[in-house]
């Protein structure tokens, strides 16, 4: 649940997501390097079709929560 007053109030997001979004959401925001050369934050973020929206075309890939925030408001 994304609670913030940047929130896009898009409701359900499907893109899979764990506990390294947050490493990837915090490097993108920022324009961080990744934290380590081998670390799951390097993974790409899912792209995925309409037929299959539940499943990335580009596995293993994490999404970073861009998606669920506006900060030009």
């Amino acid at each position: 649940m994304v609670v913030s007053p940047y929130s896009q109030g898009v409701g359900v997001v499907h893109t899979y997501y764990d506990h390294v979004s947050f490493a990837k959401f915090v490097e993108a925001n920022w324009r961080l390097p990744a934290i380590s050369a081998e670390g799951r934050d390097n993974l790409p973020n899912p792209v995925a079709d309409r037929e299959h929206p539940y499943v990335p075309k580009n596995p293993p890939a994490i999404g970073d929560l861009m998606e669920m925030f506006n900060f030009n408001r």
